[in-house]
């Protein structure tokens, strides 16, 4: 009723004759966009939150995930953790990461393999064991699925690199 109103006011003084019909039209236009502010700014504000409220959801399975990825693999595990359904928490990760939780934690239990597997002399059965699969084989599918090459290709590829890096540099 405000705004039909505010057009009203318009209507009616861009029909009148005035001398002051200039500064009237832009202070009646002024007024409308108030009024329009007045009825939107909640629902703008409200829509702030959400997404504020969405990124802090995202941040918040994120961290969650870099502390229990080892133990910790199915989304649903962390959206009880959070609080929210894991419909909900696949949503907010979309939104704000472009990626879904499930592969947030494949990421990061792949980084950590590739860091063990670069960095230790431990043994794919022992990584394996470290990072939570059942066994070997379950280990391997998944760095030969996600990298195309099995774990001791990529400790080999890891290594050849290293020592390129060393000739480059000239350290040994």
């Amino acid at each position: 009723e405000l705004i039909q109103q505010s057009f009203k006011d318009i209507i009616t003084e861009y029909e009148r004759f005035s001398h002051e019909k200039d500064y009237l039209l832009r202070n009646y236009i002024h007024i409308l966009l108030l009024r329009i502010r007045e009825i939107y700014q909640p629902l703008v504000q409200k829509i702030r939150e959400n997404i504020n409220r969405s990124a802090q959801l995202a941040n918040k399975f994120k961290h969650l995930v870099e502390q229990n990825f080892v133990n910790m693999r199915k989304v649903h595990d962390y959206a009880d953790r959070i609080h929210i359904s894991a419909k909900h928490l696949c949503d907010v990760t979309l939104e704000t990461f472009g990626r879904t939780p499930r592969d947030m934690i494949n990421d990061i239990l792949l980084l950590e393999a590739k860091v063990q597997l670069g960095s230790t002399d431990k043994t794919v059965t022992e990584i394996a064991f470290e990072l939570n699969f059942n066994d070997q084989s379950h280990f391997t599918h998944f760095i030969k699925q996600r990298t195309g090459f099995s774990p001791l290709e990529l400790r080999e590829k890891f290594l050849t690199n290293i020592d390129e890096v060393k000739l480059l540099t000239g350290f040994s």
